[in-house]
């Protein structure tokens, strides 16, 4: 999350072209303008407390219900349910990656398999035992250690589609359309033989209830915990997974079992996890790369710090090939940019994790 005195920069600026769309009676756009300008209003407000946080949140409602009240464009019409579909989610038909392409997290993965995709595969047995399928599995861990990318792992280990959703932009979207697009969401994946529905940035969706909630978040809220409610009851053959950066900011209600009834800790990678993941990312001429000591050399760094490291080197010799310095990829070319990239993860964000970790139920 950025800090509040960026975000608070951004509202401004959406707000100005807000204001300008509005004076031009360009009222899709101001719509869009105003709802990015609450979006980082209130996701400021979650990073303060006390009287700031309360007049933040007030400040969001304000932009939220005058995005409401632009008026529609005459062109406009009632959203068809492939637009709206379109629009709410991105839909990966059976996914062909597998927990082979997963870099680490041994144990997570084992339980996984045991608790929830064992019993998918095997509902007869699962029934028989009064074991059920689906439900709902919360990832939880810094950001990018690679929890969207698990959650399409787990959808290629059952063969099942995936469909991927961004709370934050669905709140962003679905002023006044909020229920019907939850609804088309649970359609479409009930549509399916099987089906992984993920929910990135869950804590957006399902923040900690306060007084202050807008409207829109008090009816969506309930609508969706009922959603899960219903694939925990019939038994369905859908999986809830969500990932979250802030999983103590997330509705209690939505934690309770029946609900999230598995939840896992995404930490940084292992040694042999960033030994692998600088090997599938390095894949370019070279001479003997010795991916132990790069392993070694970027113990706390997350698997997206990582990436971000091989892309830089790639991009570094593709200039030095283009200069005429036609050379092969060495260790110390990779050591160099380590040097110039710190970790996006801190010791203080890692025990803030350990405390969530300790506090709750499995």
């Amino acid at each position: 999350m950025l800090e509040p005195s960026l975000l608070l920069k951004k509202a401004e600026e959406y707000l100005e072209m807000a204001l300008q769309r509005e004076r031009e009676k360009k009222y899709d756009s101001a719509r869009e303008y105003y709802l990015m300008a609450a979006k980082a209003l209130l996701e400021a407000a979650r990073a303060t407390e006390g009287k700031i946080k309360e007049i933040r949140i007030r400040n969001a409602e304000k932009l939220i219900e005058r995005a409401k009240s632009l008026p529609k464009a005459v062109e406009e019409k009632e959203e068809s349910e492939e637009a709206i579909a379109k629009e709410t989610f991105q839909l990966t038909k059976r996914p062909k990656i597998t927990f082979d392409d997963v870099a680490g997290l041994q144990e997570v993965k084992e339980k996984i398999k045991d608790l929830v995709i064992t019993p998918f595969l095997h509902p007869e047995k699962a029934r028989k035992w009064k074991v059920k399928t689906g439900g709902g599995v919360l990832l939880y861990g810094p950001p990018g250690t690679g929890k969207t990318y698990l959650a399409k792992a787990v959808a290629g280990e059952l063969d099942a589609d995936f469909f991927y959703v961004k709370a934050s932009d669905i709140m962003s979207k679905w002023v006044g359309e909020s229920e019907k697009r939850v609804a088309e969401l649970f359609k479409r994946a009930r549509e399916s033989k099987r089906a992984v529905i993920f929910i990135d940035e869950i804590d957006a969706l399902l923040p900690k209830r306060t007084g202050m909630q807008s409207s829109v978040m008090q009816r969506v809220v309930p609508q969706f915990l009922a959603e899960m409610d219903g694939i925990d009851s019939r038994n369905e053959n859908i999986l809830l997974m969500a990932a979250t950066n802030v999983p103590w900011n997330i509705d209690p209600a939505a934690l309770r079992p029946g609900r999230f009834d598995f939840k896992f800790y995404i930490p940084p990678p292992d040694f042999e996890a960033r030994k692998k993941i600088f090997q599938l990312n390095l894949d370019v001429p070279s001479e003997e790369i010795d991916f132990d000591l790069l392993a070694e050399r970027t113990e706390g760094y997350s698997g997206a710090d990582i990436k971000l490291i091989c892309d830089e080197v790639k991009r570094m010799m593709f200039r030095r090939e283009i200069e005429g310095r036609d050379e092969l990829l060495r260790t110390e070319h990779v050591i160099d940019v380590i040097s110039r990239i710190k970790p996006s993860i801190d010791e203080r964000m890692l025990k803030k994790y350990e405390e969530f970790e300790s506090r709750r139920l499995v």
